[in-house]
């Protein structure tokens, strides 16, 4: 991703019910709100401009079924991913599950958090930091929902997104990059994974 963009704007929120529904849901029920909040997604104008997302499903005794959802916008067009966030929640709550839904909006201030907010390319921390502290609990096993007889999908992301150009500013650090072709014999660097892992970012 940040061979595109040179810096992302990050936001998380849960999807969630209001205590008086929560009982009664079922899960072909709670996917169809899901499925009728994320088709619409590409005519919602404040999601023009997301570069990425991930999302789960999960289940737990207290909020019984729910999702986490994490937005990657381009970060040359926005900052203000949170706000950007709240629109999606309002659109949850109001539409999606026509009322009977609720939301919690993940704030750049709550240290649970540290990867929330701009993350420039350059910044190998803190997109460490998405990794291990956004991607890696979104995909968690102890509270993803475990069913065998149902094939359900309880996590989902974008497609990684292709570099259209090698132009401008690089998106890496210096040691990072690959060397560049050169008639002298050049000793390559070994690689590094900053961003992604192994099948969450499909091509």
């Amino acid at each position: 991703m940040f061979k595109k963009y040179s810096r992302v704007e990050v936001a998380r929120i849960d999807l969630k019910y209001q205590n008086s529904f929560k009982a009664e849901l079922t899960l072909s029920q709670v996917r169809e709100d899901f499925r009728r909040l994320w088709n619409g997604r590409h005519k919602n104008r404040r999601l023009k401009d997301l570069a990425g997302y991930m999302w789960s499903l999960e289940y737990t005794d207290l909020e019984r079924f729910h999702y986490h959802l994490i937005l990657l916008f381009d970060g040359s067009q926005i900052k203000d991913p949170y706000y950007r966030g709240l629109k999606v929640g309002q659109r949850w709550v109001e539409r999606a599950t026509k009322g009977r839904g609720d939301v919690h909006h993940c704030r750049e201030s709550d240290y649970r958090y540290p990867y929330l907010g701009r993350i420039d390319a350059i910044d190998v921390e803190k997109r460490e930091c998405l990794l291990r502290r956004g991607v890696e609990y979104l995909t968690k096993c102890d509270q993803l929902l475990q069913i065998d007889l149902e094939r359900v999908q309880t996590f989902g992301t974008s497609a990684f997104p292709q570099k259209t150009t090698n132009a401008g500013k690089p998106r890496l650090p210096k040691g990072l990059r690959k060397p560049r072709r050169s008639s002298k014999p050049v000793k390559a660097r070994k690689n590094h994974v900053l961003f992604g892992t192994a099948g969450l970012w499909p091509q």
